[in-house]
């Protein structure tokens, strides 16, 4: 399990989600399914593909490196139609 960040305001996203999972550790799950932050971008647009606009869900665990969170931010902002949101908890 990931201990997500509180947020006052906090909104569902609608449209096709995609979520991205980083680990307190380091590591990464695309849907659940592990993955290395080199194959990420691919991977996702595979998903994508039907898909003409996508919600990209990442949940990152608040203990995670700032840097690792910016990483994976970096590799899926290049990927056309994808709306990236970061996953929160209300206090």
């Amino acid at each position: 399990p990931v201990n997500l960040p509180k947020a006052d305001r906090s909104e569902v996203q609608e449209r096709t989600r995609i979520t991205v999972t980083v680990k307190a550790s380091g590591d990464i799950a695309l849907n659940r399914e592990a993955i290395i932050l080199e194959d990420l971008q691919s991977s996702v647009r595979e998903l994508m593909d039907s898909a003409q606009e996508s919600v990209i869900v990442i949940n990152a665990d608040e203990a995670v490196e700032h840097g690792r969170v910016i990483a994976v931010m970096d590799k899926l902002r290049e990927i056309e139609g994808a709306a990236l949101g970061i996953a929160t908890e209300r206090p």
